[in-house]
């Protein structure tokens, strides 16, 4: 089977990630997978290091309509298109049903929340979405039970015509390490500094603000306390000035991006997400198997991830204060740490391509209308 993904960008967000791992597991499937990008990015070199064909087809903006017919040309000996995210889905099943493919599939990556802080005219957006979703998709995906519920009531897709299958995660590169202090003292930290992650692109979807609102209430408890706002973004210049303004300015760190997040998690003594729109929650899943406490919020796919996960709290979305309360509970715990058994196998690579083929062949090709 011949498959096309797209992808509107190859940047190292959480898409791109699960879309990499899932490639990799349709190829040990025996499968053809081929990803086409919409500009260039630093993932496509992770993309090539795994043997994945991948191109960038250039898309100028996000309605290029011109664009459809340069990538309809690149579709038409496929057998399936999959497209990931708004943009993608836009131009790419546009592109597909002009080159005549069989089967159009689409995976929403983000909850309709998101677009509330990403664009002027998010009920547009949203429409057209419903309207691709009708007449130029033959099955839509959700990466959570919450993406699927949310895709439902916003897009108006019915149920029989989406499913949810989780993100494909590589966590076998994740393990408890037995010298955490290494790590600490790798990043530039010492055995006694107490060390709370945010990790994720700083962005107002993922609420890094309320992490350092809380910072100030966890450091009346643990003076140690410091915060890695481990990611860059577009707010990093904002999140600098807020904790200058709270008094907590040289206890916020911002490290960047990594490329082998196994250390940093090893070097945390928790994690807090407090995303205010997140549809799955990578980063939660990997700490988890570094045998990381998590806080979470209630949003999105975010509780069912840290429901796999003993040491795991949920919090409301936007309290800063009930971010600090569940940190402080955790932390005070000082439970040793393990990794949840059989949860490698639950997010593999193998496992969930093989979930996309049986979808890919059972869908009906009447349903693209």
């Amino acid at each position: 089977m011949k498959i096309a993904h797209i992808l509107a960008t190859a940047d190292r967000t959480g898409a791109e990630l699960a879309v990499l791992n899932l490639n990799r597991g349709l190829r040990a499937q025996g499968a053809e997978p081929r990803v086409f990008f919409f500009r260039e990015g630093e993932m496509l070199e992770d993309f090539r290091a795994a043997g994945i064909p991948c191109e960038v087809v250039h898309v100028a903006g996000k309605f290029d309509l011109r664009a459809v017919q340069r990538l309809s040309a690149h579709l038409r000996s496929f057998d399936v298109v999959h497209t990931h995210g708004s943009r993608a889905m836009f131009i790419g099943n546009l592109a597909a049903r002009r080159a005549r493919v069989p089967r159009v599939f689409t995976t929403f990556h983000e909850l309709s929340t998101a677009k509330r802080g990403e664009t002027r005219l998010p009920s547009v957006y949203l429409l057209i979405e419903r309207v691709l979703a009708r007449f130029c998709t033959t099955h839509c995906i959700a990466n959570s039970d919450a993406t699927r519920q949310d895709a439902m009531r916003t897009r108006g897709i019915p149920a029989d015509r989406i499913t949810r299958i989780y993100n494909a995660a590589d966590l076998g590169q994740f393990n408890v390490s037995d010298d955490r202090g290494m790590w600490r003292r790798k990043l530039g930290f010492s055995a006694d500094d107490l060390l709370i992650g945010v990790v994720g692109r700083l962005s107002a979807p993922k609420g890094t603000r309320y992490g350092i609102e809380a910072l100030p209430r966890i450091r009346q408890v643990f003076p140690k306390a410091r915060l890695l706002l481990v990611g860059e973004g577009p707010l990093r210049a904002d999140l600098e000035t807020l904790a200058r303004r709270l008094n907590v300015g040289e206890f916020v760190h911002f490290p960047g991006t990594f490329r082998d997040l196994n250390p940093v998690y090893n070097a945390l003594d928790l994690l807090m997400q407090p995303s205010v729109s997140e549809a799955f929650g990578l980063a939660v899943l990997d700490a988890i198997q570094c045998g990381v406490p998590v806080v979470v919020t209630e949003s999105g796919g975010l509780p069912e991830v840290a429901a796999l996960s003993p040491r795991s709290r949920v919090v409301p979305a936007g309290d800063s204060a009930a971010l600090a309360d569940a940190s402080i509970e955790l932390l005070s715990a000082k439970a040793p740490r393990e990794a949840p058994a059989g949860l490698a196998e639950l997010f593999s690579p193998d496992r969930v391509a093989k979930q996309h083929l049986a979808l890919y062949s059972q869908a009906n090709t009447s349903s693209t209308g």
